[in-house]
This record gives C-alpha cells, structure tokens and sequence, in this order.
C-alpha cells in the first residue's frame, strides 16, 4: 500500500505546448500510487488562468473537485461557476475548459479514466 502526502511535494508547471505559457501547477498523484487506469492529480490555478485550452476527450471522462477557490466551467457554450466544495463530470467528447475566475489561486483535483485510445482534439 502506498500513501502519498500532497503537502510535501512540490508542483511542476504545466505549460502549453504551443505557446509555453504555464496553465497550473500540478501533483501527479496517481503515479506515485501506481495508479494503472486513473490520473489523479491536484493543480494549482493562478487567478485568470484557465487549466488548459478548451478541449475534449474522445474517450476518457473527467470529474474536477474544487478543493479551494472558485472557478468557472465552460461545458459547450455554458458557463457553471463553482466554489470549493463543488464536483462536475465531464462525459467523452463534451468540449470543456476550467477557468479561475477568482481573485486568489484555486486548487483542483482532476480524476480522468486512462482509455488508450483516447484523443484530445483542441477547440480552435
């Protein structure tokens, strides 16, 4: 069994491959617990970043959990805002982006199912 302390690691910056700007900075927990079917991992998101570009998933799921802060969630064409305290899924192939609308950081943790045939096709 592993435990892994999230308060003791340090966050890596996760920049866009295109432009190199930093989206968050994030803990990779489920490969330190060796997780084989899941990504879990808690990002860090400075005050008018969004998490990464509007995008969607052709087979994997995802649910955020918003530990602190607030943040909006762009589903399509809506807006959802959310506190610390809220959760949303986001089925395959639902376009989405996680913006922090807030004033101070936000800390969110992502789960996502690992299919391998996934894709991520960007909204332009």
């Amino acid at each position: 069994m592993k435990v892994y302390c999230l308060r003791t690691q340090q966050s890596k910056p996760i920049k866009s491959k295109l432009t190199g700007d930093v989206y968050t900075y994030a803990h990779l927990i489920s490969n330190a617990l060796g997780a084989e079917q899941l990504r879990v991992t808690q990002e860090i998101v400075p005050a008018g970043h969004a998490m990464s570009k509007e995008h969607l998933h052709t087979h994997n799921e995802e649910i955020i959990i918003v530990l602190r802060g607030s943040v909006q969630a762009k589903l399509s064409a809506e807006y959802i805002a959310l506190d610390a305290g809220h959760s949303m899924r986001f089925a395959p192939g639902c376009p989405h982006v996680v913006i922090n609308t807030g004033l101070e950081e936000a800390e969110v943790i992502v789960i996502s199912s690992q299919h391998k045939q996934d894709e991520i096709h960007y909204v332009t």
